[in-house]
């Protein structure tokens, strides 16, 4: 029984898996729509839920390291970062709400730079 209790389990969670896809824009697409140099627009943070795959793409001119402290995923990797052109796939571990816990955000900027990242995973 409790093996059938188990299966039922990791059977509905993976029924709500989803990849979830992000395109990063060039800054100057992202200025031009009144964004600044943020990700994507505070209002409007990616949704995402456990168990979901974020697939990023980064579409602007230059590499990117996504910075997290563990939550929603890892701290992307600092040898290796998310290069312009490519897509990676990032498995959503965790809940967050950057609108309560703090924006994610490109970590050789740094936060204070701007390239905020917005995503509330539930």
């Amino acid at each position: 029984m409790k093996l059938f209790a188990i299966a039922a389990l990791l059977l509905a969670s993976q029924a709500h898996a989803a990849d979830i896809a992000f395109t990063l824009q060039p800054a100057t697409v992202r200025a031009s729509q009144g964004l600044g140099a943020d990700w994507n627009d505070k209002t409007k943070p990616l949704l995402v839920h456990v168990g979901d795959t974020l697939v990023f793409t980064n579409s602007d001119t230059i590499p990117h390291i996504i910075h997290t402290n563990g939550d929603p995923f890892p701290h992307g990797d600092r040898k290796n970062p998310i290069k312009p052109g490519q897509t990676v796939r990032i498995p959503v571990l965790t809940a967050y709400d950057s609108l309560r816990d703090g924006a994610l955000y490109d970590h050789d900027a740094g936060k204070p730079s701007g390239q905020l990242f917005w995503i509330v995973a539930q």
